[in-house]
């Protein structure tokens, strides 16, 4: 059995809609982990035939490419010499946008209108008249997230570019690493890998936008890290049997989901490999994940 651990922002931020990892607690995760577990790599363990093994073994990696995760998380990585894996959204480098579920709810949270109207647009009646408050912002952000995930790109830019034009009051500062930082990361020997070109949810997508996504990214990192990259890791754990089949054409050799689980090791293929994830949750509630209180769970509930 291995345990696959997830992780997205490490941070001494406050965010009321994704609250980060506290430092403390991170340090606290790894120092059990390498004090309890035979730390390795996720791409070296899984690409190794010889991947069978009655030890204790776990991985760490990151989702998204968060710029806190080199200010927080990597000095912990090198004080406790825990290897790492980082999957990148690739069209977010270099640039000041966000990942799209975090630039939504951080329009919809800071701006200072009081509605938003999309009577125009193509779009459930629930938003096309958009009353925002204090008391609501949380319950619009949720239900639009939870629409557009199931849209397609198309229609998903189109509300976003609606979006910006109506709370362009709104600005933030650089939340993701840029090259220069992902090439730093690739230079002291951790692992690159990608998490899409958008982020899409790719089970929403036609066949042939999904393998755009996998291949534009799949290229980009190969140009900008001189290296073929290995791993996809599925936006918000979703893959079919489609999506497997176009990363084996693409050239991925590994494909990362996302559940409350560890793997068995029971199942060949290499493109549904099971990750816990580790966020904001109180101490206990990381521990008891991490030991596999969850694990246990879910093996009884199946």
């Amino acid at each position: 059995m291995v345990r696959n651990f997830l992780f997205h922002r490490v941070s001494t931020q406050e965010d009321l809609l994704w609250p980060p990892l506290k430092p403390k607690t991170f340090e606290g995760i790894i120092k059990y982990i390498s004090k309890n577990f035979q730390l390795v790599n996720l791409e070296s363990f899984y690409l190794n035939p010889q991947k069978k093994t009655k030890k204790k073994v776990a991985t760490v990696t990151f989702d998204d490419g968060y710029k806190d995760i080199l200010d927080f998380a990597v000095p912990i990585l090198r004080k406790y010499k825990c290897p790492a894996s980082f999957y990148i959204v690739t069209s977010l480098p270099n640039t000041n946008e966000l990942i799209w579920t975090q630039e939504l709810g951080i329009r919809l949270m800071k701006t200072k209108r009081k509605s938003l109207d999309m009577e125009h647009l193509d779009v459930p009646m629930l938003f096309k008249k958009i009353n925002l408050n204090k008391s609501n912002k949380t319950t619009v952000i949720s239900n639009f997230k939870i629409w557009l995930k199931k849209e397609n790109s198309e229609t998903r830019n189109i509300v976003l570019n609606e979006l910006r034009k109506q709370t362009s009051d709104i600005t933030w500062q650089r939340q993701l690493l840029n090259w220069q930082e992902i090439q730093q990361l690739n230079d002291e020997g951790y692992t690159i890998g990608s998490h899409t070109n958008t982020h899409p949810l790719l089970d929403h997508l036609t066949e042939e936008d999904c393998k755009k996504e996998l291949k534009i990214s799949f290229d980009i990192l190969n140009k900008k890290l001189g290296k073929t990259p290995t791993t996809i890791a599925y936006p918000n754990g979703n893959y079919n049997n489609i999506i497997i089949k176009l990363a084996e054409e693409v050239g991925y050799n590994l494909g990362l989901a996302v559940g409350e689980k560890f793997d068995n090791l029971e199942s060949n293929s290499k493109f549904s490999i099971p990750r816990m994830q580790l966020g904001s949750n109180a101490n206990w509630k990381n521990k008891l994940k991490v030991i596999g209180v969850n694990n246990c769970l879910v093996k009884l509930w199946n």
